[in-house]
């Protein structure tokens, strides 16, 4: 097996997936996973130990649903307090923690991420965001939450107030959109003109802002540690870029509301920066696989996500497709 972490990414994506269908139990799931896995281990050497591995992913991937035991929504009843933060904004819908457990609360209002909110809420079905798409609890179920329909909402404050960075400038609505995905203050002028450029993206945090910002690190912390590199401290000179490269893409990716595009990028930075720690070089593929697994283990639901779908589809593409292209240019 030449990189089993995207193996195991793979299936463990696959397993997190159909778990809906199959609904396996914890415990049949992970005693079934470390059995495969220990085979996998045991026959490595073996053409056929990629099979264990496949199987050990899979019903780990099952596992991870099964252990955040998904809470089916009720289908109806009186309306009900809630009280939580919002840990991740999905256009109009809010990802919160609450009394209540998990939930998917649609409200019309504006929340930032670490907003403490309450609000009057009653059960309510999803509607399709496209026509003819499916419109069912499978995503729901995946991810252990609860749709509910905001009656009223009112902000109690956000957990962590911070002073506003682009308080005194004058474009301070695209600023904080750009650096932070934060478009409330975007002008109806701006929001058209993006769209006639074709520039609407740029607004939507992605692995492309992680990685920027990592990369600038990185070099200023390359650039300040170049006298260590001339003495006996060189291995410090080599290991401070890379740790403060993977330190900053943590904070960034959680500062933004860690939506998947950015938390894909900041493990990816992360698993680099332990590798070119270690002196080897690190390889793209092993680093999306350990990212799909890691994503995937931390938050099952995430695999219905569609912004995950396209950060893992888009990067593999680049790691597939481009290396071919690049060969037939001068």
């Amino acid at each position: 097996m030449d990189q089993p972490a995207v193996i195991l990414g793979l299936s463990v994506t696959a397993g997190a997936a159909a778990w809906p269908w199959l609904r396996a139990g914890a415990v049949e799931s992970l005693v079934a996973a470390a059995a495969l896995a220990l085979l996998a281990l045991v026959g490595r050497a073996h053409r056929a130990a990629w099979l264990a591995l496949v199987g050990g992913g899979f019903t780990l991937g099952l596992a991870a649903v099964a252990l955040q035991a998904p809470i089916p929504p009720p289908a109806s009843g009186p309306p009900r307090a809630l009280l939580g933060t919002v840990r991740r904004t999905i256009g109009q819908e809010l990802i919160v923690d609450s009394t209540l457990g998990k939930a998917r609360l649609c409200c019309a209002e504006g929340m930032r991420v670490g907003d403490r909110i309450v609000a009057l809420t009653r059960p309510r079905r999803r509607k399709a965001l496209l026509p003819g798409s499916p419109v069912d609890r499978v995503d729901d179920l995946r991810a252990g939450l609860q749709p509910l329909q905001a009656i009223g909402v009112r902000v109690l404050g956000p957990t962590t107030p911070r002073p506003d960075p682009f308080a005194d400038c004058r474009h301070r609505g695209l600023l904080r959109a750009l650096a932070l995905g934060d478009r409330r203050d975007v002008s109806d002028a701006t929001r058209a003109l993006l769209r006639r450029t074709g520039t609407s993206h740029l607004l939507a945090i992605s692995g492309l802002h992680v990685g920027l910002l990592a990369a600038a690190v990185g070099g200023v912390a390359w650039l300040l540690t170049r006298p260590l590199a001339l003495g006996r401290h060189w291995r410090w000179a080599r290991g401070i870029p890379a740790t403060a490269s993977a330190l900053a893409a943590a904070a960034y990716a959680a500062d933004v509301g860690a939506p998947a595009s950015a938390r894909r990028a900041a493990v990816m930075v992360i698993g680099a920066a332990g590798v070119a720690l270690l002196g080897r070089r690190p390889r793209g593929g092993t680093l999306l696989g350990l990212a799909a697994t890691g994503l995937v283990l931390a938050d099952p639901g995430t695999v219905g996500d569609l912004g995950f779908q396209l950060s893992f589809s888009a990067v593999a593409g680049i790691l597939l497709v481009v290396p071919r292209f690049t060969r037939l240019l001068p």
